[in-house]
């Protein structure tokens, strides 16, 4: 039998039905436990099939309490009292074949459309809010008659500087994979983490959207994931009207991710905030997801420039400049198939670095209390051995976690070939101490001759 705390959703609505149907006792235990009914699982593909209507004296509307369609959805609403609510809705269509469809999905001619105005009005209780379709235009449709206007109507929202309201207090998590929302009606003032996906450049927030945004959550957000999705502004005006701005402070966030198609799409936000509580730092390319399709679809040439040459120099670069981190707190570093240059890494590939270092190196040297280095794909496996593990090098601090995945820093090609071969020899002959390194899928061998896998 599934309980209420089951990893099978729908136990969590079938759980507090079963034990109020024991009994007189336990349905009066049960009825009288409104936890145990905030919890709402809807499962299925609906069809497209007419709603009811009921008739007034102005027009024709949907039966707001959906009772023709969500019985048992309206008497959870009821039971659950004034708990906070967590809300899984799941619409898949099986045989979706993955293509967008123009497709009809809103109004009255939708089931869904009765359901999202049925839970509206219960929005300022929600908990947890899962809604999973196919395909986000499907989404994107389904989900207008769900949004919560701001105070005042929506007319006059965003036009007096952030939106600030109440609606949804007790929602902690957001996470938005390619769904596009109206940024200024942001409601959502206690936010502890929050997940932006793979969003189109022309429904990513503006910039001071999203700066609204994230004043409005500065004090409580702890943990930022922006995966191709940070607002991008390459206008002289708009780059000046920015930096007379005083940068976004963040003191509670301690963990970040950043993911970007193009390197200079993370200045914006390199440049707008400031994360004195820093402990943990991703950067990830998201060439490796993105080029499949948009050579298909966007018809690039095979010798593109974005294909052949990925350079992150000048994003560390901009992060030197402008340190929006506070790189002396950093304990987690993780860099996701980050490439550079192939004459910076021919740079990178004798055993000493000497003369002026390039950012990505100073960059690794300015991490006193690093604690764990995660390289998975990247060019930056020389140079972090160079730092962390360089014998004739004095470091300033053990690195304790060393993870490699996929650790040839030559894979790429070298201009000059004479610098690839040593590269081999010096990465292939470091010493490195093994109890201070963990490998992920990978082989490193050492100059004993021994394997860490």
């Amino acid at each position: 039998m599934g309980t209420l705390h089951s990893l099978d959703v729908e136990d969590r609505m079938e759980f507090p039905l079963l034990v109020s149907q024991v009994n007189t006792t336990w349905r009066t235990l049960a009825l009288n436990s409104s936890r145990l009914w905030a919890s709402i699982v809807y499962k299925g593909f609906p069809k497209f099939v007419l709603t009811p209507v009921m008739l007034t004296k102005q027009k024709l509307k949907v039966n707001p309490h959906g009772l023709f369609y969500y019985p048992l959805i309206a008497l959870f609403l009821q039971r659950s009292r004034a708990q906070p609510l967590d809300i899984h809705i799941d619409i898949r269509d099986p045989h979706h074949d993955y293509t967008v469809r123009e497709v009809d999905v809103s109004g009255l001619g939708h089931p869904m459309d009765t359901l999202l105005h049925l839970l509206t009005p219960y929005a300022f209780r929600l908990r947890g809010f899962h809604f999973i379709t196919n395909t986000w235009i499907d989404v994107i449709q389904l989900l207008l008659p769900f949004c919560v206007k701001p105070q005042g109507g929506a007319e006059t929202a965003g036009l007096f500087g952030p939106v600030v309201q109440k609606k949804w207090p007790n929602v902690k998590h957001v996470v938005l994979s390619g769904t596009a929302v109206q940024w200024r009606l942001w409601c959502l003032p206690n936010l502890e983490s929050l997940t932006l996906t793979f969003l189109a450049h022309d429904a990513r927030p503006s910039s001071s959207e999203f700066r609204s945004m994230l004043q409005s959550v500065a004090h409580s957000l702890i943990y930022l994931d922006l995966q191709g999705s940070t607002p991008v502004d390459d206008t002289n005006e708009l780059q000046t009207e920015r930096e007379r701005l005083d940068p976004i402070q963040l003191p509670a966030l301690g963990s970040l991710c950043l993911g970007y198609a193009e390197p200079d799409h993370l200045h914006w936000i390199i440049q707008s905030i400031n994360t004195p509580s820093i402990v943990s730092l991703e950067f990830r390319d998201l060439w490796e997801c993105y080029k499949d399709f948009c050579q298909e679809i966007e018809q690039f040439s095979q010798d593109n420039m974005h294909d052949t040459i990925r350079d992150a120099s000048s994003l560390f670069g901009m992060i030197m400049a402008h340190m929006p981190f506070n790189l002396r707190g950093l304990r987690h570093l993780t860099l996701r198939y980050v490439k550079l240059q192939p004459c910076l890494i021919d740079s990178l590939s004798v055993p000493a670095l000497d003369g002026v270092a390039i950012p990505p190196e100073r960059f690794l040297s300015s991490l006193p209390v690093l604690h764990t280095l995660t390289l998975e794909k990247t060019d930056f496996e020389q140079v972090a051995i160079s730092i962390f593990h360089n014998p004739e090098r004095v470091t300033k601090h053990a690195l304790k976690v060393f993870n490699v995945d996929s650790c040839y820093p030559w894979r790429v090609g070298y201009v000059n070939p004479g610098r690839e071969q040593v590269a081999r020899e010096t990465y292939e002959g470091m010493n490195f101490p093994a109890s201070s390194i963990e490998m992920l899928p990978g082989e490193l061998h050492t100059s004993q001759g021994d394997m860490i896998s």
